[in-house]
């Protein structure tokens, strides 16, 4: 697949899925921009008020955000993260993207691995107690809200075109197969 100049790739899945790492990668190669949905939230909701629900109902405000800051920026890549945001407002930034004349690339990051989504949960419980919070993500528990986030997470449907990355393979099999869909 060739794509244009503009290009938005937009990533979604589950927490611990590898999202984040994938879009570090790619910017060492690809210029660009990332966008991290998470981040958006917890700055425009007062940590009072976050909750799961909050998050499900934010994804049109998510949205705008977003293509407030495509619109801002001269930015020819855009990773945007949008973790388990609902179908129809990632729906609803891909055809704005697509209208705008972005290529747009929709990941699905699914790890099939149970062992390795609990390796990486516990890595991030250690991060998280060295202090290393990442201003990129929501800070999530496997044993407090992950199966809540599960069964709340929107599976991509066929029409909207998503390409599942198996994120329990090796890092840079995961980034090979992304690169083939962005050259």
């Amino acid at each position: 697949m060739s794509v244009r100049a503009k290009t938005a790739i937009l990533f979604i899945g589950l927490p611990y899925t590898g999202k984040t790492t994938l879009i570090q990668r790619l910017l060492e190669t690809y210029p660009g921009e990332a966008i991290f949905a998470d981040a958006i939230f917890t700055r425009t909701v007062p940590p009072s008020q976050s909750s799961l629900n909050r998050w499900l109902q934010e994804g049109p405000r998510l949205v705008a955000h977003i293509r407030d800051i495509i619109q801002q920026s001269t930015n020819e890549y855009f990773f945007i993260e949008l973790g388990t945001m609902q179908a129809a407002p990632r729906n609803e930034l891909m055809r704005w993207c697509r209208k705008q004349g972005y290529s747009v690339i929709p990941v699905w990051c699914r790890c099939n691995d149970a062992e390795v989504l609990q390796q990486r949960h516990q890595d991030r419980v250690e991060e998280i107690g060295k202090g290393q919070r990442s201003g990129a993500k929501i800070d999530i528990t496997l044993d407090t809200l992950y199966e809540r986030i599960c069964a709340a997470f929107e599976e991509p449907a066929s029409p909207e075109g998503f390409i599942e990355i198996d994120t329990s393979q090796r890092l840079e099999a995961c980034l090979d197969a992304l690169r083939q869909l962005m050259d």
